[in-house]
């Protein structure tokens, strides 16, 4: 960008009034550097959630042309994220004849003051990530950039000539301005603009001038496309994007649309929310002026940006082995050359819970192309003393994401309208079983749904406790974040010990029907030995939550399941079911094992 529009963005970025204050308890200090002989400084905003104890990672924001960081910390309003998860918020000065405002970054291809004066910006980043360490303990595969218009530039200059320190980064209505990207190692991208941009067009060029400054003196910008098939190549990325529109909840006039390249290298992507009618602005905050244009609420950069961080560190691949050296330490060699079909590895962060697995379903959840891991568990308990109500422990849901190369990270959870928490899954009750996930209404993402057993003996409640059943729940917008819709739709089965589920298309109506096993008494100690064929049945309005399941176990339909008598002389046990087309008659078939019969004080020996 020429000097002139630097001028006039800089007296629109810092006329929008203070800069926001941070927590109470957090720190914002003020660092100075000698960088080729001149002198640099940076802005350090340390949360009073960051955990000192642990290293901290880092995110580094690039203020837009012609501002400076006080304009960035109120353009984007990451300190408040920052606040909320605990990262450290780097705001580098950029250059210019007045050192507080009206600032530039090189980044390779523009802007103003820096890129005339070649100003040495990459060798700025890096002495600043190397002088980070007398603030705080910096988690250093955890550094990652962002920035807005000059700074969005600057985010994928430093991602390309500073690949070996940055794990991420979040351009925002800024494209890359180099012919290439060089980096030594894959870095993912999340990169968010709107197609009416005319400060930085998404198709590319000069963008619209003003009386004040012509369009012909303005840089020739490169478009987003551009910016994006270079670190889709980089990266190794799949050529084929998955294309999700988002949910439009704002009504304001724009619409959003996500596009994930995935599959690559290290576990590496790239992703675009292309933004139909958004300006020159950061998504889910108010535009500091109104000639920047319309910002989007549908989403928002900070929250996006932030889960998309924690999905990739820049070490995508570091293992350990085992303690007793059993396993293999390169999870990517798999067995091979080992005269095994199998071989046993540790993976930080999916082997390494101690905790009892109940349940675990495998898919991709985040998009990214790699499998994840939705996982069921109880921690150790004593049975004897659980059963005379002295413990009780809480089974925990988790998500793990798989980032690549055997490479797994918890990713935080949201369950609405619902009393099951991911940290009490079972609400006070270790009954929770075995998830099994699918895309139930149709929307792009995944749901899921989730077997539990009775808390009772045979059909009596166990005191301090209540029925609670099996659950479903779909995805609210995002893929980590689930509305609970069982009550409403009919799939609690509650006083029943639920064991295995299955989804399949039973009737063949297009929707996902669900059949549960179910232990009996005298096996199960708990709950009425009832499985389930649950069948689902359209609303009158098309929506899937307009809906409802039908249970036709034991009806005449299938009269054969689910129709148990509770007596142990007559009962099968019937824990684990199979919804397959096993004779391949285009017609799914149901299978149902049965159990062996305990009865407490039989002897045993007399069922040979």
């Amino acid at each position: 960008m020429k000097k002139t529009t630097q001028f006039i963005l800089c007296i629109a970025l810092t006329a929008a009034g203070a800069v926001p204050k941070g927590s109470a308890d957090s720190k914002q200090i003020e660092r100075t550097l000698t960088v080729n002989g001149r002198e640099r400084r940076y802005r350090v905003y340390v949360p009073a959630s960051a955990r000192t104890t642990e290293a901290i990672p880092v995110v580094i924001a690039f203020h837009g042309g012609g501002g400076n960081p006080d304009s960035m910390i109120r353009l984007s309003g990451v300190n408040a994220k920052s606040d909320e998860a605990g990262f450290i918020v780097v705001y580098p000065y950029g250059s210019g004849r007045n050192p507080k405002r009206g600032l530039t970054f090189n980044g390779g291809g523009c802007c103003g003051y820096a890129k005339r004066k070649n100003v040495d910006d990459i060798t700025f980043v890096r002495a600043i990530l190397d002088d980070l360490n007398g603030v705080a303990s910096v988690d250093s595969e955890r550094i990652y950039a962002t920035g807005i218009s000059n700074g969005a530039i600057m985010a994928y200059y430093v991602a390309s000539e500073l690949s070996d320190r940055i794990a991420a980064i979040a351009p925002v209505a800024g494209p890359m301005m180099t012919d290439k990207c060089n980096p030594t190692r894959p870095v993912s991208v999340i990169h968010f603009h709107g197609t009416a941009d005319e400060l930085a067009p998404f198709n590319g060029g000069r963008g619209k001038g003003t009386s004040n400054v012509p369009a012909f003196m303005r840089p020739e910008f490169f478009s987003v496309e551009h910016s994006i098939n270079c670190w889709v190549e980089a990266n190794g990325c799949k050529r084929k994007p998955t294309i999700t529109p988002m949910p439009d909840t704002a009504d304001d006039g724009m619409r959003v649309t996500r596009k994930v390249w995935g599959g690559g290298k290290n576990g590496s992507e790239v992703v675009l929310y292309e933004i139909e009618g958004g300006g020159h602005t950061w998504p889910g905050r108010e535009p500091t002026v109104k000639f920047l244009g319309k910002s989007t609420k549908d989403i928002s950069a900070n929250d996006l940006m932030w889960e998309f961080f924690q999905k990739h560190t820049r070490k995508a691949g570091t293992r350990k082995p085992l303690e007793n050296g059993d396993a293999s330490e390169d999870a990517s060699e798999d067995a091979s050359g080992t005269g095994q079909l199998f071989e046993s590895i540790h993976v930080p962060g999916f082997t390494d819970f101690h905790e009892g697995l109940n349940g675990i379903a495998f898919a991709d959840f985040d998009g990214n192309g790699f499998l994840d891991a939705l996982t069921v568990t109880t921690p150790p308990f004593v049975l004897s003393k659980e059963l005379k109500g002295k413990e009780q422990p809480r089974d925990h849901l988790r998500l793990l994401l798989n980032q690549g190369s055997f490479v797994f990270r918890s990713h935080e959870l949201t369950l609405r309208n619902s009393p099951a928490t991911p940290n009490d899954f079972g609400q006070g009750w270790r009954g929770s079983q075995i998830p099994v996930v699918a895309d139930f209404d149709g929307d792009g993402l995944l749901d899921y749904f989730v077997s539990r057993q009775f808390p009772g003996v045979a059909d009596r409640v166990r005191k301090g406790h209540k029925p609670v059943g099996c659950s479903l729940f779909l995805a609210d917008g995002v893929f980590h974040t689930f509305k609970d819709i069982s009550r409403k739709l009919n799939v609690l089965n509650e006083r029943a010990y639920n064991r295995q589920p299955s989804l399949g298309d039973v009737n063949r109506d297009g929707y996902i029907d669900i059949a549960v096993g179910a232990d009996n008494t005298t096996n199960a100690f708990e709950g009425i030995p009832k499985a389930a064929l649950m069948v689902y049945e359209p609303g009158k309005n098309g929506e899937f939550t307009s809906g409802t399941y039908r249970d036709i176990g034991g009806s005449d339909l299938v009269a054969d399941f689910g129709g148990f008598h509770n007596d142990p002389a007559r009962d099968k046990a019937g824990p684990k079911v199979s919804l397959r087309d096993i004779d391949n008659d285009g017609d799914l078939d149901l299978f149902q094992s049965t159990h062996v019969l305990i009865n407490i004080g039989y002897d045993a020996r007399r069922l040979r």
